[in-house]
């Protein structure tokens, strides 16, 4: 029987296999039965044919009785976890009914975000990477013209936050400083990919040099999100790696346009020029 499970179920239909029994024998069969539930693992003698065969039907019941509780318990347990998410982990919730992740990766990642708060570990590695200071800027897109900035003070664990107007395209570093601190939506990506946390975010850098290198200086956040997703993807199924210009010394001074060429260059080659 299972740990939890204090009690089972005795049906009136066995009277009639105990009836066919002398008293001592009904006795044997009752402590028998106790013992089984109890998982003591009891053993009916081999030469009482009449003990084991009474006891064979009732064991039967109690494995199907066993299993239907288990059944019913996982469900239960399911069902909790992910009415839990429905409420606490909306964009987690999404995923999972989208079939996007499964019901365990949701809670593990539902569980590693409760621990993230204690130690703000994951939150100061964000943020650091982003050049976040004390304010954090969101914007959500709400169409190619109209956009909602929504700022975020943080002070200590505690974000308040103001809201301001400001809607349209943005600047691909602010979409940078954004995106960077949308967890769920890097975690997301790191799933769909198996990379770590630390490996995304270098793909995530990877990638805005990739975007100042085309050329592109603004863009819509739904549309950054969406071409980052598609391009790390396609970049690992090439077998590619994250190309991140290290921005140590002199490399600081140099804007994101011309840390973008010298990325370009060192994966495709030096680009010649022609002058008319």
């Amino acid at each position: 029987m299972a740990d939890d499970k204090k009690s089972f179920v005795a049906y009136a239909d066995w009277q009639g296999q105990f009836n066919l029994l002398s008293n001592e024998e009904a006795g044997i069969l009752i402590k028998h039965i106790l013992s089984y539930v109890n998982d003591e693992d009891p053993i009916l003698p081999d030469d009482n044919r009449i003990l084991n065969i009474a006891f064979e039907p009732i064991k039967l019941q109690l494995k199907r009785d066993l299993k239907k509780y288990e059944t019913k318990k996982k469900d239960k347990s399911e069902n909790g976890a992910i009415g839990n998410l429905k409420r606490w982990h909306v964009d987690l919730y999404e995923l999972f009914i989208k079939n996007e992740i499964s019901l365990e990766q949701a809670k593990n990642i539902a569980s590693s975000r409760t621990k993230s708060h204690s130690d703000n570990s994951d939150r100061t590695r964000i943020a650091s990477i982003a050049n976040i200071a004390d304010t954090v800027t969101v914007t959500d897109t709400v169409n190619d013209t109209v956009t909602v900035t929504e700022s975020v003070t943080v002070i200590g664990d505690s974000p308040t936050q103001n809201f301001s107007s400001s809607f349209g395209k943005q600047p691909i570093e602010n979409l940078k400083k954004n995106c960077a601190g949308h967890t769920s939506w890097l975690d997301s990506i790191g799933m769909k990919n198996s990379l770590l946390p630390d490996q995304v975010l270098e793909w995530f850098e990877a990638f805005v040099l990739h975007l100042l290198s085309t050329g592109k200086t603004e863009e819509t956040e739904s549309e950054f999100k969406r071409y980052c997703s598609s391009w790390i993807s396609s970049e690992i199924r090439q077998g590619r790696k994250p190309m991140v210009e290290n921005q140590s010394k002199d490399a600081q001074s140099l804007t994101h346009e011309e840390i973008a060429l010298k990325v370009i260059e060192k994966k495709y080659g030096k680009q010649q020029t022609y002058q008319s």
